[in-house]
């Protein structure tokens, strides 16, 4: 079956970045633990009328010792702070992956000239290069986009012709930190650079 052709090759990622995809993937499960008890935090505390609003993930443990304080309520106080042990520990050991992936980033040549980009960062050029791991598998550009679901879909029936949103096919996490890094580029970086003038001038910048 295989010598007919009816499998496809499929690539067996090296041990390097499939090490390097672990520690990613760890340190988002962190973030997204930390988001979701900070979620059940906030909902928690509205129950009682004490609401968090908006605020920098910097000041959001002081703000909930405030509120508690303020609601001077024992049983609640007893619930939250727990909560706030876990979070503050997950933020601890989030940094010190961060500073891992810090240092890494700074050891390898391609991840270092993908962070001379705007809003491109030691976390998103080494998921870029572990996602990869080798270019020659790619004949073009357009074919990485493929890969990781950046291609628009497109549905062709008789005189029907018409391209849709993303596939949203392939890697997910790099798909969701490119994402990220275009929008920093976009809302936070107030650098002119080439790259930003043509997204700039995409017809979806405004969408």
């Amino acid at each position: 079956m295989m010598r007919l052709g009816h499998y496809r090759p499929v690539h067996v990622k090296s041990p390097a970045a499939q090490s390097m995809r672990t520690t990613l993937a760890a340190r988002m499960q962190l973030g997204a633990s930390q988001l979701q008890i900070e979620g059940t935090i906030r909902g928690l505390l509205k129950v009682y009328g004490l609401k968090i609003g908006v605020i920098h993930r910097n000041r959001f443990a002081a703000r909930v010792l405030e509120l508690l304080e303020m609601g001077a309520l024992p049983d609640l106080s007893a619930a939250i702070e727990p909560l706030l042990r876990v979070r503050g520990g997950m933020r601890a050991e989030r940094k010190v992956v961060d500073r891992r992936l810090a240092a890494l980033s700074r050891r390898d040549d391609v991840s270092r000239r993908l962070m001379t980009i705007l809003g491109v960062g030691p976390v998103t050029s080494l998921a870029f290069v572990a996602t990869v791991d080798d270019p020659g598998r790619f004949g073009s550009s357009k074919a990485l986009g493929a890969h990781l679901g950046l291609t628009p879909r497109v549905y062709q029936s008789g005189e029907i012709d018409r391209s849709g949103q993303i596939s949203k096919c392939g890697d997910r996490m790099l798909r969701h930190l490119l994402y990220e890094a275009a929008s920093a580029l976009m809302t936070r970086t107030r650098k002119w650079s080439r790259l930003r003038a043509w997204a700039s001038r995409s017809p979806s910048a405004g969408a």
